[in-house]
């Protein structure tokens, strides 16, 4: 990861240490931002060094047995291709903000490699 990347990175997840402990919305970069990491207090604690990892097996089975991701299929593909187009990442998370879909552009799919 180089210098830059890797200073932003770092700005971002003091942000996020702040937003979640509490600190004032300003702490992050946008409302929305702010917003989502005051949801996502709800479930994770901001002291875990890094993202748990659930079974494979038992995310997909909670997704695949859940209203919303029986729902999601129509429009997986379609999400599927503008993440691709765009060559971003594009989630779905269940109710316990484990990511249960993902699907990106053939670069952004490259970087954590990299890294």
């Amino acid at each position: 990861m180089d210098r830059a990347l890797r200073k932003r990175r770092g700005e971002l997840e003091e942000r996020w240490l702040a937003g979640v402990r509490g600190a004032t919305p300003t702490a992050a970069s946008r409302t929305v931002v702010a917003s989502s990491w005051e949801r996502s207090s709800r479930s994770v604690a901001s002291d875990l060094p890094v993202a748990p990892v659930a079974a494979v097996a038992d995310v997909v089975a909670r997704w695949t047995d859940s209203r919303f991701g029986r729902a999601s299929r129509l429009i997986l593909d379609d999400l599927t291709d503008l993440a691709a187009q765009g060559d971003l990442v594009a989630a779905i998370t269940d109710e316990e903000v484990t990511i249960a879909w993902a699907a990106g552009g053939r670069q952004m799919a490259r970087r954590p490699r990299r890294w």
